[in-house]
């Protein structure tokens, strides 16, 4: 018994450094986008280049594409995490990914992931997690709705200014 709750606090350590190791990715690639968004912009501004500015979109929408892939692969390491700190009980480490995974997402969500790993046939829990909608687990989704209306402003934007102040496409 021992054994096991060494391996399982191990493999508790285990998904929560990949976690902080993908979500210290995304803020680097969420960074290098915004950078580069500003770069582009910057330079169809001073360039009078309205299609630099509407093929700036790229940004913005990239940002939200990568916010829900990186959401959809750190899903299964939150449910690791979730899973093991409810096999460990409440006396041995502290419930670091309950807490912070309840915080982000509804209630609901969390209770159907403990009842999800406590299905012990492997294939019947693997196929009830697929079907949880990893969308439904962010409370807010509005910041990606933000990021996509930010890309159309872009496009609205350039061909705006190609209209109404002649700015050359490109």
């Amino acid at each position: 018994m021992k054994k096991t709750t060494e391996l399982l606090e191990k493999e508790y350590v285990e998904a929560l450094s990949t976690y902080r190791t993908q979500y210290s990715l995304m803020v680097q690639l969420f960074t290098v986008l915004v950078i580069g968004d500003f770069t582009v912009v910057g330079f169809g501004v001073d360039q009078r280049l309205s299609g630099v500015i509407a093929l700036a979109a790229i940004f913005p929408i990239g940002i939200a594409v990568m916010m829900y892939f990186v959401n959809y692969y750190m899903f299964p390491i939150i449910f690791v995490a979730i899973s093991i700190e409810q096999k460990l009980g409440n006396n041995r480490i502290s419930h670091l990914m309950s807490t912070y995974f309840s915080f982000i997402s509804h209630y609901s969500v969390y209770r159907e992931m403990g009842s999800i790993a406590n299905i012990k046939d492997e294939e019947v829990r693997f196929s009830k997690l697929k079907k949880l909608k990893v969308t439904s687990y962010r409370k807010k989704r509005s910041v990606n709705f933000l990021y996509l209306l930010l890309g159309v402003f872009h496009i609205i934007g350039g061909i705006l200014l190609n209209i109404f102040f002649g700015w050359n496409f490109w």
